[in-house]
């Protein structure tokens, strides 16, 4: 399903590490539910690009808050005030991921 690279920086801080399906966040190990990780996962393969609330849906997302919540809570440093998970009201979402983050391939000899 993924089409980038495995471990996003989101900041030096907040990894996600898409083989493993998890994120690190300031040294804490999370999970998310599957269907959550699935959503993070479309708009990971999609950044920068406005996502319709109807194109969320035909990938799995049954139109509740609490998914785009947990998402913010594991990415956002400051979930309160989300720069990387934006709502662009009646319209969709689009993830904003930060000019310095990197995404690193595995190392492997």
């Amino acid at each position: 399903m993924s089409n980038g690279a495995p471990l996003i920086f989101i900041t030096p801080t907040i990894v996600v590490d898409r083989d493993q399906q998890l994120i690190t966040r300031y040294h804490r190990t999370l999970f998310l539910p599957a269907r959550t990780w699935h959503l993070l996962a479309y708009l990971l393969d999609h950044p920068h690009r406005l996502i319709a609330d109807v194109e969320l849906i035909r990938v799995g997302w049954p139109h509740e808050m609490g998914h785009m919540h947990r998402i913010r809570q594991a990415i956002e440093p400051d979930p309160r005030h989300p720069r990387i998970l934006l709502t662009r009201r009646e319209v969709g979402y689009l993830l904003a991921l930060p000019p310095f983050s990197a995404e690193k391939k595995s190392s492997s000899p």
